[in-house]
């Protein structure tokens, strides 16, 4: 899903010395499986199992603050942002900032 909000999360990370999960050694080996594609060796709860693994130990290292791009995205508790990631975040009192200015100036340049 390498559009919209992940495309604008890799180029800011890029662009500010930052980095995503799928830019880490363990989200580029997941990323690589293409584990929601259509000939995936595993279930898309199975999938869904190995990127909680990922995220919440992405999420757990966090410091300072998170800079987040979930821009026309409802809250959905099945989603990995909201179920994994954001509640551990939360639970470390990392400062989240949600960057919908960014996402407006990617697709207006």
């Amino acid at each position: 899903w390498k559009q919209g909000n992940q495309k604008a999360a890799m180029e800011f990370a890029e662009q500010n010395g930052k980095f995503t999960i799928e830019m880490t050694p363990g989200g580029k080996a997941l990323d690589s499986l293409d584990l929601y594609g259509k000939n995936s060796s595993v279930t898309r709860t199975e999938a869904d199992d190995l990127w909680d693994t990922l995220s919440k130990r992405y999420a757990s290292q966090a410091t300072g603050k998170a800079h987040v791009f979930n821009s026309n995205t409802p809250y959905n508790e099945t989603k990995v942002f909201y179920r994994t990631e954001l509640p551990q975040l939360e639970s470390n009192s990392i400062r989240i900032k949600y960057q919908s200015d960014y996402l407006n100036y990617l697709y207006n340049k």
